[in-house]
């Protein structure tokens, strides 16, 4: 074998060039994924497919690492309250049927064999869904990092340049566009030069936000002459010099 020969090199260029999963390394596509977007087809680890030419900031990287992480930590936890689940169903059941011997025996094997695994599936459960708190975070952060880099390769600058070159569906695709150009504001207004050299499509005005918006000020503004008017009827008092 040569020097340098990458046993994977058809396969990697029959699928694109970045087709090795970052978790478990397998050469695959990529599928979508309700939750996590994109997902490995091997390990169904989070992943994020990205333009020829375009890499992954170690920011991102790090962050898809963690989510991974984050995803098996939660299916830990999930699997951990089911059979906490379970036993604590078990031991109530045991606890009925020892108390027809005598209601103390009962309750003590309740107290020493539901309890503990009661207590187990409730914990778990909680840290299954604080992990899911936490990975929603990292693949957004994760995500945010991935079109930062394709804006900055002026790759894409609409929601649907982002769907396209990023493989999300567009209502995904419109979330990200909505928070590069939150970004690109606020490094402009802020001075940050990473932010500030996006070029961002501006996100359009939702009509329906827009309405709600003249209707708030029509209403202030009634309000304003409401008050205007009742200070000058009031007696003992008057407006100007």
């Amino acid at each position: 074998m040569s020097q340098g020969f990458d046993p994977y090199e058809n396969q990697r260029a029959a699928v694109g060039g970045g087709a090795r999963c970052p978790h478990c390394g397998a050469v695959a596509e990529s599928r979508a994924d309700e939750e996590l977007w994109r997902v490995c087809r091997i390990c169904g680890g989070p992943r994020i497919d990205l333009p020829a030419g375009v890499a992954l900031p170690t920011s991102g990287a790090d962050t898809l690492r963690k989510a991974e992480q984050l995803r098996r930590g939660r299916a830990a936890s999930r699997a951990l309250a089911v059979g906490a689940g379970i036993g604590a169903a078990a031991g109530l059941l045991l606890g009925l049927l020892v108390s027809f011997f005598g209601l103390s025996w009962g309750v003590l094997t309740l107290l020493v064999v539901a309890g503990p695994t009661l207590a187990t599936a409730l914990v778990a459960r909680s840290k299954a869904e604080s992990r899911s708190v936490d990975l929603r975070a990292a693949l957004d952060a994760a995500w945010s990092a991935a079109a930062q880099a394709v804006a900055r390769a002026n790759l894409a600058t609409t929601p649907a340049e982002l769907a396209e070159a990023l493989s999300i569906p567009a209502e995904r695709a419109a979330e990200l566009h909505t928070m590069l150009a939150v970004d690109a504001e606020l490094g402009s207004l802020g001075g940050s030069a990473d932010s500030a050299q996006l070029r961002i499509a501006p996100v359009p005005v939702d009509p329906r936000f827009q309405a709600l918006e003249e209707a708030a000020l029509a209403e202030a503004e009634a309000e304003a002459d409401a008050a205007l008017a009742h200070t000058e009827r009031a007696p003992g008092r008057k407006l100007g010099p």
